[in-house]
């Protein structure tokens, strides 16, 4: 199975330190792309970046491009906010799965997120795998509903290199 991991921005309001994308080591084995045709033919694609939901117009387009560019292939979105706007559930319709982070830095807002998001997972007929991870250091008390998540990881963020996943390439749009 090949996987795309690919990293559509940096921008991201949380500038974590542990930030995985954001380590020389893991950019050393990225390929920067200027177009996604280069990364035809993947089983996978992992959107992620920064924060792909900063932009969801242009999340919204690459996951499209990437769904004609191989309509078999499965794709997947690291993210850590939901604001329900028109374009944000368009793209979850569109994805396979997601994994949804929150952050030693979060705020109240980010609760608040978090609560809508699965809300939208709960009355929604299109399946997603899920995935939830919680910073150690999230400062909130958050009620998860199980049934949405295949796998909640409640842990300290690595501090070290983030290697790739076997069969997994790094591309920079």
């Amino acid at each position: 199975m090949k996987s795309a991991r690919v990293i559509i921005t940096f921008d991201c309001p949380r500038n974590c330190s542990y930030c995985c994308n954001k380590q020389p080591k893991c950019l050393e084995s990225g390929k920067y792309i200027k177009e996604l045709a280069d990364i035809k033919g993947y089983d996978n694609y992992v959107i992620t970046g920064g924060e792909p939901l900063n932009n969801p117009v242009t999340t919204l387009n690459i996951i499209k491009e990437l769904k004609e560019l191989n309509p078999e292939a499965k794709i997947y979105m690291y993210t850590s906010i939901w604001l329900s706007t028109p374009e944000q559930l368009e793209i979850f319709d569109l994805l396979d799965g997601i994994t949804y982070s929150l952050h030693g830095k979060g705020t109240e807002v980010d609760k608040v997120m978090f609560n809508s998001f699965q809300d939208v997972l709960s009355f929604s007929h299109h399946y997603l795998s899920g995935r939830l991870w919680i910073d150690n250091q999230f400062a909130y008390s958050i009620e998860i509903v199980p049934s949405i998540w295949e796998r909640i990881i409640q842990e300290e963020p690595k501090k070290e290199y983030c290697p790739l996943g076997e069969g997994e390439d790094l591309f920079i749009l």
